[in-house]
């Protein structure tokens, strides 16, 4: 009796399995959502001013939604990995120092320390 059940319970097992590889197959097949601007910066760690610079000057791939002077622009998150990994041996020789991305923004200035400033 325990073999019949060992037997319906791998016959069980493998049609799960088997399921399940399906529909990761169906998820990895179905493109990633496009994203917005304000998307892609967060993706890359960026401002979203800087987004659109490396956009216009054709420093990121990019989608252009409709055919007017200003279309919407949509980013694939895919395309941007692909864009980040083949860009990767070049930063990597900064000899360890960090720098702000090419055409990124600083987000405010810095105001000025005054000196002998206490309660």
């Amino acid at each position: 009796m325990s073999d019949r059940f060992d037997l319906l319970a791998d016959r069980l097992a493998e049609r799960v399995a088997d399921r399940v590889g399906e529909i990761l197959d169906e998820r990895d097949a179905a493109p990633p959502p496009l994203l917005d601007a304000s998307g892609a910066a967060r993706y890359l760690g960026v401002d979203r001013s800087a987004v659109y610079v490396m956009a216009k000057d054709g420093r990121l791939p990019v989608v252009k939604l409709g055919d007017s002077d200003r279309p919407r622009l949509r980013f694939d998150p895919r395309a941007l990995a692909d864009h980040l990994a083949a860009d990767a041996p070049e930063s990597a020789q900064s000899n360890g120092r960090r720098r702000r991305p090419a055409g990124s923004v600083p987000s405010a200035d810095l105001l000025p320390i005054r000196n002998g400033g206490g309660p």
